[in-house]
């Protein structure tokens, strides 16, 4: 805590029986990196590799890995694990896993050449999909989408406010809420973070 972060070398990675070695193409650094670095989570982080909002390619496969992925696939694996057995997972309610895992807090995280990761949380990236924009998209855009579309419902012609619109959720927000018919008002601090969020389609900024 409140020291730089040391590279250090350890052993390839082995995967699970139903898990996936991956090559670490893109991870992003989140504001809970920056926390954990200067002030320290829980004891829970300590020894931890940080790391939760990363993409890359399948370099091994696990002997029973689910989804027929194969070497040299690109994905992109979502910030918390689940279980895929608990009442919630079988509701499709995988943020609320009983036995959920935090990368990059409860388990090994991106800021490693190789990880293992279980294949049935992976999502595959489309060719024309870069690893940046989907790294950017793991944590951030799939909050704003869990927001927009599960939490609540939006419909073409509804008004929605962003709080902090040129942050990684606000970001994605607006432009979810845009593809869904949404009318957006978003907020900004500076001048700079209202045009931003203008260009990405809000149609009213507020400071």
């Amino acid at each position: 805590v409140g020291k730089p972060l040391q590279v250090e070398s350890g052993a390839d990675p082995v995967p699970e029986d139903s898990g996936l070695v991956l090559k670490v193409g893109y991870c992003g650094v989140c504001g809970t990196d920056l926390h954990a670095t200067r002030e320290g989570l829980t004891t829970a982080c300590c020894g931890q590799i940080l790391g939760h909002e990363y993409v890359g390619e399948v370099v091994e496969v696990g002997k029973h890995a689910d989804g027929n992925w194969q070497v040299g696939d690109r994905v992109a694996v979502p910030s918390h694990l689940h279980c895929g057995q608990c009442e919630f997972c079988r509701r499709d309610e995988h943020c609320l896993c009983l036995a959920g895992e935090l990368i990059g807090i409860e388990r090994d995280g991106g800021f490693a050449e190789q990880v293992v990761v279980p294949a049935r949380v992976l999502v595959g990236l489309p060719a024309g999909v870069e690893y940046r924009t989907s790294a950017a998209l793991t944590l951030a855009g799939s909050t704003a989408m869990h927001m927009l579309t599960d939490r609540v419902r939006i419909k073409p012609g509804d008004w929605v406010l962003v709080i902090g619109g040129a942050s990684g959720v606000g970001s994605a927000a607006i432009q979810i809420a845009k593809q869904l018919g949404a009318r957006v008002i978003a907020t900004g601090s500076t001048p700079g973070k209202r045009e931003f969020s203008a260009r990405l389609g809000a149609e009213f900024v507020i400071d």
